[in-house]
């Protein structure tokens, strides 16, 4: 079988880490995701279900795909050949993995989810199309603005929340409650605002 799976972060970067690194641009969620869960040690308390990881590596050659699964957020696949992720869309539906959607480029998501849909009965449609930009240079604004960056603290924590909650409610996303998800970032300063007055 081409796909391994593992419910180790550890596990996961040492295969396919590398891989990942290659394109960190297109990759950057899956790096986020994975280097925040490994650098805590822990699952979100908002985690449904463990998290869930797998790289292709077909016929025993490099890997050339991973995925990762947070539930409650959908599955998100690297760049893959069509064929790969309706092959894994097969192993998560034969594992009864509940799945609240697929992320990743359009063919590889829709032959996914095609497959999805005739092994669960479940329906699939497209939900939001993503476009990522990458940044060609950076300066500053002039004037530049007042303030400073600096971590966030407990002390910003129930601005946070309302900030999580509004961002999920704008880009029309179930509000869950975002708690869970600040507390993580939290516990590791993975919050920086921008503080000015």
């Amino acid at each position: 079988m081409d796909w391994q799976l593992t419910r180790a972060v550890s596990e996961f970067l040492d295969e396919a880490g590398e891989f990942l690194l290659a394109d960190r641009c297109s990759n950057t969620v899956l790096l986020t995701v994975t280097e925040a869960l490994r650098a805590t040690g822990t699952v979100p308390a908002a985690a449904e279900l463990p998290p869930l990881f797998g790289w292709w590596r077909p016929d025993g050659a490099a890997v050339r795909g991973a995925f990762l699964h947070t539930p409650p957020h959908p599955v998100l696949l690297t760049a893959l050949p069509p064929a790969a992720g309706a092959d894994l869309a097969g192993l998560l539906a034969a594992d009864r993995r509940p799945l609240a959607g697929v992320n990743g480029e359009e063919e590889t998501a829709n032959a996914f989810a095609e497959v999805w849909r005739d092994r669960t009965g479940q329906d699939a449609r497209v939900f939001r199309r993503h476009r990522l930009f990458r940044l060609g240079e950076l300066s500053w604004p002039e004037p530049r603005p007042d303030g400073l960056a600096r971590p966030a603290t407990a002390d910003d924590r129930d601005l946070l929340i309302e900030w999580f909650d509004a961002f999920s409610r704008d880009v029309g996303e179930p509000v869950r409650g975002s708690a869970g998800a600040v507390d993580d970032r939290l516990s590791y300063e993975g919050i920086t605002i921008w503080e000015a007055g």
